[in-house]
């Protein structure tokens, strides 16, 4: 807590380097070896800059590296007062980037037990152990217990994806709505239908 206004200071967390409160440094480049070799980032060259350097400057505690005029500046090139609102390179990187983490951890890196997350609205990465998941041995065929159902035991990350309904097409749904009926009331009031 800050003595001289009250206030506790928020320090952002680095990850262990070892224990329950999160994967290692080595863990953490070992997955981000992983990732950048998978085939879900292999065809992006930028993906795989913004995420080495998002995930180097985490490790390294650079968290005010990991604004978005900086990452511009840093992995685009882009000049140091860019402006952002006209360039959106860096969201729209991050956003595919997410996409292609997402991919790589339904697909090739299910059985990651380290992950690398990065949180929408925020260019800080998150590094999270994830248990492997167990499955029960089935019974050999011949004995009592092969006939029944053996259950499976899965473990679920504690943050999940989330699918969001599309706002566009909820729109495109309500406008196609709208006019259909606008014309239909047209075509009633000229007495066009009977």
């Amino acid at each position: 807590m800050d003595s001289s206004t009250g206030e506790a200071e928020l320090q952002p967390r680095l990850p262990a380097d070892q224990g329950p409160e999160g994967p290692s440094h080595a863990q953490i480049q070992e997955a981000l070896s992983a990732v950048l070799k998978s085939t879900a980032l292999r065809a992006s060259k930028q993906s795989q800059h913004l995420l080495q350097y998002l995930v180097e400057q985490t490790l390294q505690g650079h968290f005010d590296m990991l604004k978005e005029r900086i990452v511009g500046n840093c992995v685009f090139e882009r000049s140091a007062n860019y402006d952002t609102g006209n360039d959106p390179i860096v969201r729209v990187r991050a956003a595919d980037l997410r996409k292609r983490l997402a991919q790589y951890y339904i697909g090739e890196g299910s059985e990651s037990t380290t992950q690398i997350q990065i949180h929408p609205g925020s260019y800080q990465p998150f590094f999270v152990i994830v248990p492997k998941r167990q499955v029960a041995e089935p019974a050999a065929v011949g004995t009592p217990q092969a006939s029944q159902d053996v259950p499976i035991k899965v473990e679920i990350s504690s943050t999940p994806f989330v699918v969001q309904p599309s706002k566009r097409r909820r729109w495109k749904h309500f406008i196609w709505f709208a006019t259909s009926l606008s014309l239909s009331w047209d075509y009633c009031s000229l007495g066009l239908f009977d």
